[in-house]
């Protein structure tokens, strides 16, 4: 097969931010530049960025709320009504009709979109719906993509019984009609395998990763142009990072960028930090906390921690990017369903800047601190939850650091290299390219 053709179902693509996205765009771009056709089948949420070798098909969601992507982090205001109904009533989720109008247009383009397999990225469940009915409709191989648990903090938690069991009967039969699964995890991967008695040789682990420094900046403008100022392939794989912090400041900065999720436990950080200035009579004046991302000023106003922590609500990703550089150290919050099941993927950005990061575990040794510890020992620094004194010794370990080695370069190496999203495409490229070849490959 000279060229094969891979469409990738995702709700998820740029414009759209968070790590679904990026996922599905590195795969588009890279399986792309492996000399793959790549057709991609997703919502419209603007315009997509123009990728060389890449046909993108959106789909309007006749569902779709305006407004920002991401609500303001809050846990004191209750899901709007219609989302309770929709999570009780409406199965398997509701992007259902979405993934209706999806059907639609793939049966009115087939011959168009006439792919040699099929990638469709979980969560929502009716993405993986549609690429069982888009495997039937193009008579090609299905690969689903776990990015969470189908049931769980990441995937679904309804609450009654019944429900339960329609969610565990949907996840058989889409997994039954898959050739191939891929996870982001070595843990989900096992569970998968063990859960649905699958032959490990069709399970293939393909981390969420980071982009290569030149590849961020044109994902960051969502729009990629052939006149783009790109740099050598050399400058772009280098994981090496210099960092200078000539005159370490006298407020500490400590940056949290990304999206504010519940199962980070952000709630328990924020409480955390009340403790020490309540319990301790620490004020912290000499440290303040930036929620660069979504979380709610009111909720801050409520904590009376407005002088400690400061929050922009949603940027666009080349702010969140500019803030994460400009930042003196960075925040990484691990709750435990991301430290066991997968990892931040603002972690691999954390590490390539070179800053220090304060990591606060739910649970000790998660996937995100394995790799801190494996990559970033000396400019790591650990905390959980539940006791500010290990807080404060963090942070005050973290002020020497600074003071101590301003100019501290990093050197990754290839061991970091391998969570590039280029390397780890190459990986699902292979993957699938067995598949293709039937089950003796």
């Amino acid at each position: 097969m000279s060229q094969p053709h891979i469409l990738i179902l995702s709700y998820w693509f740029p414009p759209a931010v968070g790590a679904a996205a990026e996922r599905m765009v590195a795969f588009a771009q890279y399986l792309a530049e492996l000399d793959w056709r790549v057709s991609v089948l997703c919502a419209d949420h603007g315009s997509p960025p123009a990728l060389e070798g890449v046909a993108v098909y959106p789909v309007t969601d006749p569902l779709k709320k305006d407004g920002p992507a991401f609500t303001d982090y809050d846990p004191r205001v209750a899901p709007p009504a219609w989302k309770s109904f929709a999570k009780r009533f409406v199965f398997p989720d509701r992007f259902v009709r979405w993934r209706k109008a999806a059907e639609a247009q793939l049966t009115d383009y087939h011959a168009e979109i006439d792919a040699d397999i099929i990638l469709a990225s979980f969560p929502p469940a009716s993405v993986s719906t549609l690429g069982v009915a888009a495997a039937r409709i193009l008579d090609a191989p299905l690969v689903l993509d776990f990015r969470d648990r189908w049931l769980g903090a990441g995937g679904y938690a309804p609450d009654h019984p019944r429900q339960i069991e329609k969610h565990q009967a949907l996840e058989r039969e889409c997994i039954r009609a898959a050739a191939g699964v891929t996870t982001v995890s070595n843990n989900m991967a096992r569970a998968v395998i063990t859960e649905h008695g699958l032959n490990d040789q069709t399970v293939a682990v393909i981390p969420n990763g980071y982009f290569p420094e030149a590849d961020a900046r044109r994902v960051a403008s969502s729009e990629i142009k052939e006149d783009d100022d790109v740099t050598t392939a050399a400058q772009e794989e280098s994981a090496d990072v210099s960092t200078s912090h000539p005159n370490p400041p006298r407020v500490l900065t400590i940056a949290h960028v990304g999206t504010v999720i519940a199962r980070n436990h952000p709630d328990r950080f924020l409480n955390l930090l009340q403790r020490v200035q309540e319990t301790d009579g620490v004020p912290l004046n000499d440290v303040r906390f930036e929620f660069v991302g979504n979380l709610s000023r009111d909720y801050l106003a409520s904590l009376s921690l407005a002088d400690t922590v400061k929050t922009t609500g949603l940027v666009d990703r080349a702010t969140a990017r500019a803030a994460m550089r400009d930042a003196d150290a960075l925040l990484l919050l691990v709750g435990e369903y991301v430290g066991h099941w997968g990892h931040n993927a603002k972690l691999f950005e954390y590490v390539q800047t070179g800053h220090p990061i304060l990591c606060l575990e739910a649970k000790p040794e998660s996937n995100d601190g394995e790799l801190l510890r494996q990559f970033v020992p000396d400019r790591t620094y650990f905390a959980d939850f539940d006791d500010p004194q290990r807080l404060l010794r963090a942070l005050t370990e973290l002020k020497a650091y600074l003071e101590a080695r301003p100019g501290a370069a990093l050197e990754l190496g290839a061991g970091f290299r391998a969570y590039s999203r280029r390397e780890q495409t190459e990986t699902l490229a292979n993957f699938m390219a067995r598949l293709l070849k039937g089950p003796s490959s």
